[in-house]
């Protein structure tokens, strides 16, 4: 008789939440890169640190997930219909991450 082993079964990411996940991930790099930037002659980063981080990432997630959106609704169109649909969706995400980055630097005193 053969032995079964219990292991349990991996089930992949949904679409959306490993778009949500890589693009949370990119903005937290994009906006950690910024904070650094920020804060270079400051050596003492205090609590206001976090949400930029928080907010942004948040942001991020937002604009992967309507990007995955978009470029699943332009699958099977034509390929200047999808590369415009890429462009926009980019945009979009690039926009996203702005606000959010402006409206946490607004919160925080930093935005000037």
């Amino acid at each position: 008789m053969a032995k079964q082993h219990n292991l349990p079964h991996h089930q992949p990411l949904p679409p959306f939440l490993k778009a949500a996940l890589m693009g949370a991930g990119l903005a937290f790099l994009l906006v950690s890169f910024f904070v650094l930037l920020l804060g270079s002659g400051d050596s003492s980063y205090g609590a206001w640190v976090f949400l930029p981080m928080a907010t942004v990432s948040l942001g991020g997630a937002m604009g992967g997930v309507l990007l995955s959106y978009l470029m699943g609704l332009l699958q099977n169109q034509r390929v200047w219909q999808t590369r415009i649909g890429l462009f926009a969706g980019s945009l979009l995400y690039l926009v996203l991450l702005w606000l959010s980055l402006v409206a946490a630097l607004s919160v925080t005193g930093h935005w000037d």
